[in-house]
Parts: structure tokens; sequence; C-alpha cells
């Protein structure tokens, strides 16, 4: 048998809310806006190549990146319903549930866990940052490979188009010319 919930209906009690979304928008922290950046090869030449942190999925940059917001704040509520779940008291607290243990009869009580949880969710946050950079510098590394591989490859192919071109052209003189000496004026 389970002891009786610690809160009753229409007590005011508060609970800390906490997250960290997704979705607030910032300056670019790595093309600061310019929406390209250098990348510099193992050769120390410095390529240009689009910022790929404030550039969404196939979308070109925009000098504005998406991040995560950190939120953590004592919110204050009455609460409006009572259940057991599994062998402790759930609380709706003005439209939220709340676990038994995450509510508070005072604000002061609540003051450590809000701390501690906003310390984990800027770390969520840090993790976050440090993984989209990541990612970021390694789309743009790829890419700078990519495009200077092609560039190659092109260069290649226009290479052998002129020497084509050249040799239709020396064929044509070579033709004309035995034409001309075929029938002189």
């Amino acid at each position: 048998m389970m002891s009786k919930p610690k809160f009753n209906l229409g007590d005011a009690v508060f609970y800390v809310d906490a997250s960290c979304n997704y979705g607030t928008k910032v300056p670019c922290p790595i093309c600061f806006g310019k929406l390209r950046v250098a990348v510099i090869l193992g050769n120390d030449e410095r390529v240009y190549t689009e910022c790929g942190h404030c550039a969404p999925g196939m979308e070109r940059p925009s000098g504005v990146a998406t991040t995560w917001g950190v939120h953590a704040a004592i919110v204050e509520g009455t609460i409006t319903g009572i259940r057991q779940d599994y062998g402790s008291w759930k609380y709706e607290v003005s439209g939220r549930n709340v676990d038994g243990h995450e509510i508070f009869r005072t604000r002061e009580e609540a003051e450590p866990v809000r701390e501690a949880k906003l310390k984990e969710v800027t770390e969520q946050k840090r993790n976050w940052e440090r993984d989209s950079f990541v990612t970021a510098t390694k789309k743009q590394l790829w890419s700078a490979g990519y495009h200077r591989s092609q560039i190659r490859y092109h260069e290649r192919h226009i290479d052998w188009h002129k020497a084509r071109l050249c040799m239709i052209s020396e064929k044509a003189s070579d033709t004309t010319g035995r034409a001309d000496d075929a029938n002189p004026t």
C-alpha cells in the first residue's frame, strides 16, 4: 500500500521548468555572417568554401545559425490533479504533469534544483555546439576536397577538348591548303 500524497488538490506549489530547446536564431559563430570560411590545407594553401554551419540541409548559408536555447525557471502553479503511477505520485500542476519529487512547497526549496538543471541543459547546449562545429568542419573539408578534385577533372577534360579542336583545325587547314593548291586561279 502506498503512502498518502504529499500534496493535495488546490495546493500552490513550485516546480522547475528546464529545457534546451532547438530553434534559437543567433549570428553564425563560424562565418560571422560572411557566408564562407577559409580552410587551410596541409600544404598551407587557403581554400574558401561556403559555411556549413549556417547552411541548413541543402540550403545556402544565411549568416544566421539555429542553435539551442537554454532555459531554467521556477514555476508557480496549482495542483489540479493527482494520480498514482507505478508506485509514485504524479501531479497535474496547472495543466502540466509533474513527478512528486519535482514539486516544492517554496521557491527557496526549488532553487538548488533549478541551478542543477541549468547546469545540465547548459552542458547539453555546449555538447551540441561542439558536435555541430565538428560536423560543419567535416562538411567544409569534404566540400573543399570535392570541388578541388572536380576542378582538376574538368581541367583535364578542357585540355583534351582543346587538343581535339587543334587537331580538327590542323586537318581543316591541311585540307584547305591542298584544295587551294589543286585549284589555281
